[in-house]
């Protein structure tokens, strides 16, 4: 357990050492990605309310259209 505490702490001081832009890429696309899921969201909600309002309009009384039925 030892050996690969020592393993990661060496592999992170060299990411870091020689990629140091890759902390900051990295936070970016977290940030990027966690933007896009929340964009998604709300517009599927918008849309689902849109629906929503649309299909179950009172006003339209679909029940009075099978009179003559």
């Amino acid at each position: 357990m030892l050996d690969l505490e020592n393993f990661k702490r060496k592999y992170r001081r060299f990411r870091y050492l020689h990629f140091p832009k890759l902390k900051l890429v990295l936070s970016f696309w977290k940030i990027l990605i966690s933007g896009v899921i929340t964009i998604c969201t709300l517009v599927t909600a918008i849309i689902s309310i849109y629906i929503a309002k649309h299909s179950f309009d009172i006003s339209k009384k679909p029940w009075k259209c099978q009179k003559n039925l």
